[in-house]
């Protein structure tokens, strides 16, 4: 048997220092599978801003460079957003204190009876209530 362990991970650039190589989905970043499958959430607009900027580039060799730095740019920030969105939901489950494991036992034991502890143990922060890009579509 072994223990898997959960990684938080997001690259330093999502593109090379030429702008030729752009990183999208789990090549950018890993998260765990909490806060609401935010690792293909991200990947998906990953791959589609990484279209948009080169095809942007095409257009305009000129701007190459300074459109695919952007594009990766906003979405490495999108993917600090998810990352930490999803850490936060991590520790959430994990209850790494004695008395934060307590409480959710507590609630989990109550919730049949008391509906606002169920509500809280699936209310965990699963993440910002705002877009976690500025210009983005998604």
């Amino acid at each position: 048997m072994s223990t898997y362990r959960f990684n938080r991970s997001v690259a330093l650039s999502y593109t090379d220092e030429h702008a030729r190589v752009v990183l999208a989905g789990e090549a950018a970043h890993v998260f765990p599978p909490f806060g609401g499958g935010r690792g293909l959430n991200s990947g998906v607009p990953d791959a589609v801003f990484a279209v948009d900027a080169i095809a942007a580039a095409l257009s305009d060799p000129t701007s190459a460079i300074r459109l695919v730095r952007a594009a990766a740019d906003e979405r490495r920030q999108a993917g600090i957003a998810n990352r930490d969105a999803a850490s936060s939901a991590l520790l959430h489950m994990e209850a790494a204190t004695w008395f934060r494991r307590a409480k959710q036992r507590l609630a989990a034991v109550l919730a049949p009876r008391i509906r606002y502890l169920g509500e809280w143990l699936d209310r965990g922060p699963m993440g910002p209530n705002q877009p976690v890009s500025t210009q983005s579509r998604f």
